[in-house]
């Protein structure tokens, strides 16, 4: 018997959920160092936060889509996914420096 298309969403944003939750835990642990640590959380800890959080959410928005067979809301936000994949890999690249 397979899954209803309900239970496969409900699981969809358990997992999403979970991702957001350990990313914002993630950016959060600079700021256990006192000193430096703070001061990096609060700039660089919530840019990395808010570009996870969109990242998941996108993410999840077209997984519930492909679930449902939304392929014309798929076609309007692929370009924003990659615009975003994008962003996230060079924030990536400046924050080793």
């Amino acid at each position: 018997m397979q899954p209803s298309n309900t239970a496969v969403a409900a699981k969809i944003i358990q997992n999403y959920s979970y991702a957001a939750a350990f990313g914002g835990g993630a950016t959060a642990l600079t700021g256990v160092v006192p000193g430096l640590g703070q001061i990096i959380a609060a700039f660089g800890g919530t840019t990395a936060d808010s570009a996870l959080c969109m990242k998941f959410q996108l993410e999840m928005i077209m997984a519930l889509a492909t679930l449902y067979d939304h392929t014309s809301f798929l076609a309007l936000f692929r370009p924003l996914q990659a615009r975003l994949f994008q962003s996230l890999t060079l924030f990536e690249i400046f924050r080793v420096f």
